[in-house]
This record gives C-alpha cells, structure tokens and sequence, in this order.
C-alpha cells in the first residue's frame, strides 16, 4: 500500500529520504543498510547520485522540515527473495516541490549491477503516479544526456515527449504532461480512491502478452491480411503461426497508443546466442510515431536482460518501411541464418544489443 513516505511498485520498495537518511549518508554510509534495512552496494552511491546531491537535499531539507519530505531523494529497494536479499539497486526523486506553474522535475539512477532489468522504468513510474496524484501538478519534466540511450528509452516508455536539447552540451529535456482519467472506485491504495481523480496514464505503453491473447491475435490477423496481398511465393513466407509463436515460447509483445491497440512484435531467443525478431506490425494508423523503435527497443532490453547480446531478423524485400526500420536502428544486412536459406525475396539482418 503507498503512503506518504513509501512507493510501492512490482518489485520496489521505494522509500522518502529523510534528513536522518541523507545525514547518515554524508557522514556515516556504513549505516544506511540499517536503517533501510537493505544490502547496500560498496559502489553506492551512484551515478548522478553523488555529494552535491546528497548534501543539496540536506539543506533543502533542513529548510524545508516534514513538510517536504518525498519531495526530493527516494531510495529503490528490490524486495528480497530466495535467492537474493532485500537490496537498494538505485534512487530516484524530484528536485523540490511543484513551483507556481504545477511543474516538478525528477531524477533517477541505477547501480550499474542492477540496470537493464526494468528497475529505472519501475522507478520513473512510481515517481509520475505519486506526482500526478497531486492534482496541482500539470506537468513532469526530466533531462537526460543525448549520449544516453538508455535512459531516453526509459522516459519515451514511460510517456514523455522530447522537449528540445537545452544549453548545456549534450542535455535533452523531456516532458510528461498529466493525462485525464477516471480511477474506479477500489480498496486502499494509500491514496483517496473514493472520488473521480486524475492520474497517470502514459500515452505510450509496450507490454508482454500471450501470444494467443485476443489482443495479439487481432494485430497478428492484420498483419497476416497485409502480407497476403504482397507477392511471396509459398516457400518464401516464414511467419509464425499463432501455435506456433506459442509452442516456440516467443515473448510476445502488444503496444497501445492512448489506450488504443498500436502494434505488435515479438523475440524468440535461441539460448544467449540470438534472439531473432518476430511479427513486427504496427497499425498503418500509427506509423510515424516512433512506436516500431520503441518495440525494438522493449525487444533488446528483453533479451539483453537474459544475457543475448544480438537480435537477427528475416523479412521480405517487398516489406520496405520495415526495412528502413531496421537500418535506422542500426541493423546490418547478413547472410541467412539458422534454418533459413538464400532466398530473393528474402533479406537478413543483424544487429549487436550488448
């Protein structure tokens, strides 16, 4: 259950930085793990996470007392289980209250040893729902570095909205405006849940699936339709089937724009030697968005989160926005692979995800 001072997220315990926190901090680091109750990594802190961080919230929050409290640092702990201990993998938090306009900004980092598992989307999403919670906020901004793909993947995931490159080198800034919705009536989840509210709904969202989910089956239909109509002969159709996306365990993937269904991908993996891309679509509706390089983004994540470092993909030369899809994002032409033989009407490509 959330509450004032903890955030609670699928695998999170996010927990508000006092000014006892950040004081053990600055002068005695041995003792955080204590008081969060938590391992906590000898290469803590991290990131931007660092001295002038600590000791910029420290004075904000001596200023400021209780009343500011969860208005700036929060640490992300991952609740243990049988193989590993309740552990502090990251922080996250805002740089103050809202100002005059309803605009907050949030930070976020990840210890090195915990990224690439979700845990900064994880963080990010928990900082906008208890933002948004508060109905003077109109908008969450962060920045982050240009060179930093994967922190601008988190953030595009997560609904913001490029924003322009600002002064300084490198810095991009991002936006996340709040999103009407009506919250049903439901038990307590630390927040006033009795009356119609306002809340976090990003406009953007990937999720995994069933293949045969009703979901996936309608866009997989419509891709089945669209190829039809295209010129390959029958030994040149490699597609699988509904079954068989099931019976060879491909991670399947449906992406909502709006709340909308948007698109489709999935990523079979063959052990940690490649994982190869599967029944890419997106609705004509939605091309130009940017959806199918977030999917390939959510696909490598995936697979880079079970240790492959390549993705390959087969796809048929008639299929020509795909293909500009694929080279935008870094993909390069190779030879046929695993079962698959030259084929004319077939091109394969490559690309390192490490």
């Amino acid at each position: 259950m959330n509450s004032p001072t903890q955030l609670h997220t699928e695998r999170l315990t996010m927990i508000a930085a006092t000014l006892e926190h950040v004081r053990i901090e600055l002068e005695a680091p041995q003792q955080l793990g204590a008081l969060l109750d938590a391992q906590v990594s000898p290469a803590w802190p991290t990131g931007e996470y660092d001295r002038d961080a600590m000791e910029f919230f420290r004075v904000r929050l001596e200023a400021g007392g209780k009343e500011v409290e969860g208005w700036y640092g929060w640490y992300a702990i991952r609740r243990g289980d049988a193989q590993v201990p309740q552990s502090l993998v990251g922080a996250g938090g805002y740089f103050g209250p809202p100002d005059s306009e309803g605009v907050v900004e949030i930070g976020y980092s990840v210890l090195p040893e915990w990224q690439r598992m979700g845990y900064a989307t994880e963080i990010v999403h928990a900082l906008l729902e208890r933002a948004f919670h508060h109905e003077q906020i109109t908008k969450v901004i962060a920045h982050t570095s240009e060179s930093n793909p994967g922190s601008i993947g988190v953030l595009l995931r997560s609904g913001f909205v490029a924003a322009g490159q600002q002064q300084e080198v490198d810095s991009l800034r991002f936006e996340r405006r709040r999103t009407p919705r009506v919250q049903k009536e439901s038990e307590g989840d630390g927040f006033d849940v009795s009356e119609k509210r306002e809340m976090v709904q990003p406009p953007i969202t990937i999720v995994e699936v069933p293949p045969d989910s009703a979901d996936a089956v309608q866009l997989i239909n419509e891709l089945d339709d669209h190829l039809m109509g295209l010129p390959y002969t029958p030994e040149s159709r490699h597609a699988f089937s509904v079954d068989k996306l099931v019976r060879e365990g491909v991670a399947f993937f449906i992406a909502r724009k709006d709340g909308e269904l948007a698109g489709c991908a999935g990523v079979k993996l063959f052990g940690i030697d490649y994982g190869e891309v599967k029944r890419m679509y997106v609705r004509p509706a939605y091309r130009g968005l940017g959806l199918g390089k977030l999917m390939l983004n959510r696909l490598a994540e995936y697979a880079r989160e079970r240790q492959v470092s390549v993705l390959r993909l087969e796809t048929g030369i008639y299929q020509t926005e795909a293909i500009g899809l694929y080279e935008r994002y870094g993909f390069q032409r190779r030879p046929p692979f695993g079962e698959y033989k030259e084929d004319p009407l077939s091109v394969y490509f490559e690309k390192p995800i490490a």
